[in-house]
């Protein structure tokens, strides 16, 4: 996949934050007995998307939802004023780098994200 100038932004952003805080934002649902990733979880730390959303832009209603809902895309379009109006921001490089990030095993949290950036093509091997 050839990421265009607003991705290659969102991707570099998100990769940042992420390498910075070192694990995964979850939380454990007892209700379904699993975890769930979060745009903002407990500690500070953010998932893939969080991570290019500015608190300002950032409400708890959006922990549920997924980026393809018009709220989520809105904050991280908003988030980026830097990004290029002319060019369309991918709903599906959003959901890749969403699954990159929640896809990925806890423990070993930034080997597992890298390889599944590759595996979605957003990075090159």
């Amino acid at each position: 996949m050839k990421l265009n100038a607003n991705e290659k932004i969102i991707l570099t952003r998100s990769m940042a934050g992420l390498a910075g805080q070192g694990g995964k934002s979850r939380r454990y649902d007892p209700t379904a007995d699993m975890f769930e990733c979060l745009y903002r979880g407990p500690r500070g730390l953010k998932c893939a998307i969080g991570h290019c959303i500015d608190d300002e832009f950032y409400d708890e209603e959006f922990e549920g939802y997924v980026v393809s809902d018009d709220c989520i895309t809105d904050a991280v379009i908003r988030s980026n004023p830097n990004l290029d109006p002319s060019i369309a921001l991918s709903i599906a490089f959003l959901e890749r780098l969403q699954n990159s990030h929640d896809q990925a095993d806890y423990k070993s949290f930034q080997e597992n994200f890298r390889n599944n950036l590759i595996k979605y093509g957003l990075v090159a091997q």
